[in-house]
């Protein structure tokens, strides 16, 4: 994000206006780009993966795959990112192969690229991977 990006929340009330949670801050920032063109954008605030679904996926997904391809989990998080998370794009007449970042993953992405790294596991190596439900809190890598 640039140093002249600022993303401010809000809500947006029964009858359609805009509610600024920081409306002064945002006021004093409008002047600081006065004279300059700007681009708005309106979103859904994107939901994030919990410290808990951190630790499951760093603790349980990747720790067992690890261990049983002799990797570190590091490494182990790398290859199954280039596995399932790898994108082909089209600019022109050119393709391009992109590896999306887990960390832009919404829940859902987040939850079906587990699902896939587990389904995966068990398919390749015969590996059960508990399901988060499955298992206790690991809220630290």
């Amino acid at each position: 994000m640039s140093r002249f990006t600022k993303i401010f929340k809000g809500r947006v009330d029964d009858s359609g206006d805009l509610r600024i949670n920081q409306e002064r801050t945002l006021e004093q920032w409008l002047l600081f780009l006065a004279g300059n063109e700007v681009e708005v954008i309106v979103r859904k605030p994107k939901k994030v993966r919990s410290q808990g679904q951190n630790g499951y996926y760093w603790g349980v997904v990747i720790d067992k795959i690890a261990e049983k391809m002799g990797l570190l989990p590091d490494e182990t998080h790398q290859f199954l990112k280039e596995k399932f998370l790898k994108e082909d794009i089209q600019v022109e007449d050119s393709v391009y192969h992109v590896t999306r970042a887990s960390k832009d993953l919404d829940i859902g992405e987040w939850e079906e690229y587990m699902r896939k790294c587990r389904v995966w596991a068990n398919q390749e190596f015969g590996l059960w991977i508990p399901e988060p439900g499955e298992v206790e809190r690991h809220d630290t890598m």
